[in-house]
């Protein structure tokens, strides 16, 4: 599946309190995919809701917390293409907080969102999600804190600065139960999200339909 993935690597840094953010996303691509992860430091935290040109995000999945660290999943599709403004006004933040983005083109514009699921606290080195993709080739994420590094079936994204990680696979892959693998050297405490994309209809040459008459 053709998907286009920009803003690779961009993270907001991390901001103490409260403290109100506001960034510039790029989007190449008519009709993309922008979800934007979010970590803090305190597992109570309330990230509340990131707005994409002034509009609410969806949340993808309930936080998931441990450890000292609170993490949430938000997604908005069918983004035009330009700059568009990323704000976050987190409600409660008692320590810190950081944040990522990644646009991703090649995503279905309606209603995009196939699956998703989120595990808990475990202790371990690796860590899988697994999903039952309901369409063919999805575009699928895992999202992890405290396991830093790609297993199987995942490539790197990025890592914010309160330890949460963002892995993507854009193989093409059939409908059905599928995995993802984050991985750390040593033993860590650690909880996931993964969600599944589907993806854009692919078009189809229409044949040449025109009659000559002699």
């Amino acid at each position: 599946m053709p998907y286009t993935i920009d803003a690779l690597n961009l993270t907001g840094g991390s901001q103490s309190g409260n403290t109100t953010r506001t960034e510039s996303v790029s989007v190449a691509n008519n009709g993309s995919l922008v979800v934007v992860a979010i970590s803090s430091a305190t597992q109570s935290d309330n990230h509340g809701t990131p707005t994409l040109g002034g509009v609410g995000m969806t949340q993808i999945e309930s936080k998931i917390s441990g450890n000292n660290r609170a993490c949430t999943l938000w997604y908005t599709a069918n983004v035009a293409s330009g700059t568009i403004e990323l704000s976050m006004s987190p409600i409660t933040i008692y320590n810190r907080y950081s944040w990522g983005w990644v646009v991703v083109a090649g995503v279905k514009t309606t209603s995009p969102l196939d699956v998703s699921t989120s595990g808990g606290n475990e202790t371990g080195t690796t860590r899988t999600g697994t999903l039952t993709l309901g369409v063919a080739n999805c575009l699928t994420l895992l999202y992890n804190f405290n396991l830093y590094d790609a297993g199987t079936n995942s490539t790197k994204t990025f890592g914010t600065n309160d330890d949460a990680n963002l892995f993507h696979n854009i193989s093409d892959k059939s409908s059905g139960s599928f995995s993802m693998t984050a991985t750390f050297s040593s033993s860590k405490d650690n909880a996931f999200i993964m969600v599944s994309f589907a993806p854009a209809p692919a078009i189809t040459n229409i044949p040449d339909a025109r009659v000559f008459f002699m």
